[in-house]
């Protein structure tokens, strides 16, 4: 009887490790392959049999969509809009996480349950009311048209990320630091932030990675080709006759990189800290 469980077990154990390993290569599989198409030769992409590796792999899609493609300019768009929007949403979305979870205003319930329900509204419904009101103030085609737009989308997610982590903050902490002479400034400054760095970093990173990869609002309020983002520049490699393929998997990596070293660096962090957030 001890035996059978033990093949049980391992016979579980190696469907389960299976299982990971097929999700595994079904995940880095197509980074995989379009890493390699992004070095190939326009001749080599439509080999058949196609193969990953060919013989005369190029850097000349990268050099095409630098010299040809303003792949610098769009990536500067791209890092602008990104890093502005995290900031100031990380900035905003503490604050308010603040008040939700440790501080438990009147209204917050009612006001988380609102959040959760906006998420389900699909965002394609607020670009034609926030493309009105940015034509109004004149900022079109300006950076401020896309931050403006990215917080707010971005800033009731992070609310709602980060409030789970404010929720697990201990009580006592804030009301020892109140009896020391803390005002509730100083109290959110000096104890609660710090504890909290965890939760703010992994909503920095999902802000990050979400606005960074982001088409459908860059693609409604900028017209002017100084003004374009990474992922509007793709379209640029779409011809009436042919695709450049070499230059959209070179320009598809330059988008994919960032997110990718961002979250390897942390990922322990993110993983951690996201599963905190669940868990609260």
């Amino acid at each position: 009887m001890k035996m059978n469980n033990q093949w049980k077990k391992k016979i579980f154990d190696g469907l389960r490790y299976l299982y990971a390993a097929v999700i595994v290569v079904f995940c880095i599989f197509p980074f995989s392959w379009m890493l390699s198409t992004s070095f190939k030769s326009q001749k080599d992409i439509f080999t058949s049999p196609p193969r990953f590796i060919t013989s005369d792999m190029t850097l000349n899609n990268y050099v095409n969509a630098i010299e040809k493609n303003n792949l610098l300019l769009y990536t500067k768009n791209s890092l602008i809009i990104t890093i502005a929007t995290v900031i100031l949403t990380i900035l905003i979305a503490t604050l308010a996480a603040f008040a939700i979870g440790y501080l438990k205003l009147r209204g917050t319930r009612i006001l988380t349950s609102l959040l959760v329900s906006l998420q389900m509204l699909p965002v394609v419904i607020a670009i034609i009311p926030l493309y009105i009101i940015c034509g109004k103030m004149g900022i079109l085609n300006t950076y401020k048209a896309l931050v403006l737009s990215y917080l707010g989308s971005s800033v009731p997610i992070a609310v709602i990320l980060l409030t789970g982590f404010f929720v697990d903050v201990p009580a006592d902490l804030g009301e020892a630091a109140m009896i020391d002479g803390c005002n509730i400034w100083q109290c959110f400054c000096r104890v609660i932030l710090p504890v909290s760095i965890p939760g703010i970093i992994s909503g920095a990173i999902y802000t990050f990675i979400r606005i960074w990869q982001e088409f459908i609002i860059a693609l409604s309020f900028t017209t002017n080709k100084s003004m374009y983002t990474l992922t509007i520049g793709l379209r640029a490699y779409e011809g009436y006759n042919q695709t450049d393929w070499g230059g959209l998997m070179a320009t598809a990596v330059v988008i994919s990189i960032p997110a990718i070293i961002l979250f390897v660096l942390v990922q322990k962090q993110f993983v951690d800290s996201l599963s905190g957030s669940v868990k609260g």
